[in-house]
């Protein structure tokens, strides 16, 4: 790098010896006599300018190749970071550094102009001179800027170098994160399962909770009951005293007066009547009696459920219901086999039966007008094994026979082998 740039400085340093050795000559040289004129300053100016330009592009051009170089290099050094093949570079740096130095201290000595120059032309050559230093403060700053910008990959290339290292622990934590993802995934799952399990247990402690609601409204009729009980036998009790009282009351009327034995008769005929309802009451109270004892029996079964519910703890529920899963998942793998089963032995019977058929309809047709030759495959022969391959067989003689049958105004044999292609599909269907 600071050898191009030392290239550059010189080639600025050479291009300014030829402008002042070019503005030398023209002054040193006298006028023609015929009076022409003298080649003009501006035309010079003209010429600087441009050659100022072009020292501009050539100095742009290699500032873009030294970046692309420098990034070519971090990229080598980051492959193959060896240090040896940078020596000669800086050796070649070192010896031309003093060389580089006394061009841009100004030890040495370029042309200056000869005493016989104009006031315009010194003033002239100062500007020039005014610019070259310029352009020497601004190759030196740009030599600063390149410097800390070394500075400033060096460290980045550092960092490149830490994080490289880091990448072998980045991707052992993220085959732990992929390890912890699967393990979240197992636990929902299981948590899915769970609360599908506790939604279970919620409805059946829901379903506890309306037979519980039930007995209490059972109770609550068996106690309406007794009370309509109690009430109907203290009536009847109310209605026995009374009627006794008449009883007593008639009685020593009856040795009284025999005249009212009408009336008595009459009051007999009513006791009597009195007694049909309350044997009536009797009966109806003991059917109340055995309706109470069916609702206590009930109360008493429903009582020792709500209690056996209340005793299961959630373990022993999901056990229970584990087990019935189980049973039901084993006769279900049973009932499915013998299904299986069953349709195999169906698939085989309809291939036996496709086959006979084949096998008759070749027979029909070699009876009827075929003789087979010596050395060949008939359809008796097929009749007396059944194989994948003697069914293809089978086929290949169909399609023999109805090609040559075809055309001779014999559609039986037609019908035949479109009956035999359609339970052939059906077979298929059915397999499928």
């Amino acid at each position: 790098m600071l050898v191009r740039l030392g290239f550059v400085v010189a080639a600025s340093i050479a291009a300014y010896a030829v402008r002042q050795v070019n503005c030398s000559r023209p002054l040193q040289v006298k006028p023609p006599e015929n009076g022409e004129p003298a080649p003009k300053l501006e035309h010079k100016e003209e010429e600087e300018k441009d050659l100022e330009y072009d020292v501009k592009e050539h100095v742009e051009k290699e500032e873009e190749e030294e970046e692309e170089e420098e990034k070519v290099k971090t990229i080598n050094s980051v492959i193959n970071p060896a240090q040896g093949n940078s020596t000669p570079v800086n050796i070649e740096d070192d010896e031309m550094l003093p060389e580089f130095e006394n061009l841009l201290s100004g030890e040495i000595e370029l042309p200056l102009p000869n005493d016989k120059f104009d006031v315009k032309e010194k003033s002239q050559y100062d500007i020039e001179m005014a610019k070259n230093a310029s352009e020497l403060e601004r190759l030196r700053n740009l030599v600063k800027e390149l410097e800390e910008r070394e500075v400033k990959l060096e460290g980045e290339l550092l960092e490149y170098y830490g994080l490289k290292e880091q990448e072998s622990d980045i991707a052992e934590l993220q085959k732990q994160l992929k390890i912890k993802t699967v393990e979240i995934d197992m636990l929902n799952i299981t948590i899915n399962s769970l609360q599908a399990e506790r939604k279970k247990l919620q409805e059946e402690v829901a379903q506890s909770a309306s037979a519980k609601k039930e007995l209490e409204v059972a109770r609550n009729k068996i106690k309406e009951l007794q009370r309509q009980i109690q009430l109907d036998a203290s009536q009847t009790k109310g209605q026995l005293l009374l009627l006794k009282q008449q009883v007593t009351g008639l009685q020593a009327k009856e040795e009284e007066a025999s005249k009212r034995d009408a009336e008595v008769e009459k009051k007999l005929k009513a006791f009597k009547e009195m007694e049909v309802e309350v044997v009536e009451l009797r009966r109806r109270s003991k059917e109340l009696q055995h309706e109470k004892r069916e609702l206590m029996v009930k109360l008493n079964a429903a009582e020792a459920k709500v209690a056996e519910l209340s005793n299961l703890t959630e373990s022993d529920l999901v056990a229970s219901a584990r087990e019935e899963i189980t049973n039901l998942r084993h006769i279900n793998e049973d009932l499915s086999k013998q299904v299986e089963g069953l349709q195999m032995n169906r698939f085989s019977e309809v291939e036996e039966l496709v086959y006979l058929r084949w096998v008759n309809a070749c027979l029909r047709y070699e009876l009827r007008n075929y003789q087979t030759t010596s050395g060949k495959i008939s359809a008796r022969d097929l009749n007396k094994s059944l194989s994948p391959k003697s069914q293809e067989r089978a086929k290949q003689l169909m399609v023999e026979y109805a090609g040559s049958e075809r055309g001779q105004g014999d559609t039986d044999l037609e019908s035949v082998s479109q009956c035999l292609l359609r339970q052939e599909a059906k077979t298929s269907t059915m397999l499928l």
